[in-house]
């Protein structure tokens, strides 16, 4: 098979995102031991694990044809266009219109637009991460202004609320690294626009009568809960710590939590819900690839990277979508795996590697 594909990936053994990654995925793989479910702990390990090295063969067998995070990022931009068009398509045959809504309660916006039959916020995920690439591209200028106000329309129509502050922050972040090292008054420029522009909406929002539409849509009911996040992340807290060390196993949150909160499936929030299932074992793991990361945003200035990394980890502060395999991991890992290969030069970079054949 190895020959039908490319013949061998080599696998940096000493890169500390993989390994971090794969580590975990062995130790999630042990907690099924005792889990409450231990074959869906040990499936769902072996998706991580299988996600990881199916990252670093799509950027190792594609390096001699993506030689830049720019062409990375175009590459990204141009398949979420496809697969987006692919499913507005599905959306059409399946809810008979494009833009099927999901309602919500508790909001006064209270419709979000899911794409086939994901959530709202896996919609969101996609829409994010799609700007995100289109935003760091090498697509021409004309393509971007094609491109971005469609898919920013329909972000917005999902109506969510941590995509949203992700993916601010990321585009802000992206706008800081453009822009860093051009005309010093052109950054200036920029932050005086932000600055007023924030400064203004935030004045208007609390001050002008004619506003008072947008404080209560911003401000629900279950706005200072966070949608009945905080008592659920009090009560998943409260139980990590009568198993610290181990948790109760990889993917197994649901059925520790369900009996309390109905409705959590997880504890919506990668952080907690990595100490709740895999103990303080798998929290130090997730911790120290959060903490990497950065570190190798820091380092290298990448673009798309910086983008990706803070939208997913702002998000993750309300979703379980981090060391799990979900498509802001996907990403986050192929993003990773291409600043090491473009980037030779960073302290991260390793000549040593694992032949492995798929």
């Amino acid at each position: 098979m190895g020959s039908l594909i490319g013949g061998f990936v080599k696998i940096p053994l000493k890169y500390p995102p993989f390994l971090t990654v794969a580590v975990f995925s062995g130790w999630a793989f042990v907690t099924s031991l005792w889990s409450p479910n231990p074959v869906l702990s040990a499936i769902k390990s072996v998706e991580l694990i299988s996600l990881a090295v199916l990252a670093v063969f799509f950027i190792s067998s594609a390096r001699t044809t993506i030689d830049s995070s720019k062409a990375f990022a175009s590459v990204l931009a141009i398949s979420f266009v496809i697969v987006g068009a692919a499913l507005l398509l599905f959306n059409s045959a399946v809810y008979g219109t494009a833009l099927p809504f999901t309602s919500v309660s508790m909001r006064l916006l209270s419709t979000r637009l899911h794409f086939a039959y994901a959530h709202p916020l896996a919609t969101a995920d996609f829409l994010g991460l799609a700007l995100i690439a289109a935003f760091a591209s090498g697509l021409r200028i004309p393509t971007k202004l094609i491109l971005f106000p469609v898919l920013l329309f329909l972000f917005i129509l999902t109506n969510t609320r941590a995509p949203s502050v992700g993916l601010f922050m990321a585009l802000t972040a992206m706008s800081y690294l453009k822009l860093r090292g051009k005309d010093n008054r052109l950054m200036f420029v920029s932050m005086v626009i932000s600055i007023v522009s924030i400064g203004y909406l935030i004045y208007a929002t609390f001050f002008e009568e004619n506003l008072n539409w947008l404080v209560e849509a911003l401000l629900t009911e279950d706005v200072y809960s966070i949608n009945s996040r905080v008592p659920l992340w009090a009560y998943s807290l409260q139980r990590s710590l009568e198993q610290p060390l181990s948790g109760y196993g990889y993917h197994s949150s649901r059925y520790i939590l369900k009996q309390t909160f109905p409705f959590a499936g997880d504890a919506h929030n990668s952080f907690v819900d990595i100490f709740l299932t895999t103990g303080l074992v798998g929290f130090l793991l997730f911790a120290f690839f959060a903490v990497y990361t950065m570190y190798i945003v820091y380092k290298s200035g990448n673009v798309l990277l910086a983008g990706v990394s803070i939208y997913s980890l702002v998000h993750a502060m309300t979703d379980h979508i981090l060391f799990v395999a979900e498509l802001p991991m996907l990403i986050t890992l192929l993003c990773l795996i291409q600043v090491t290969q473009e980037r030779p030069d960073m302290p991260w970079h390793t000549k040593k590697a694992v032949p492995v054949s798929l």
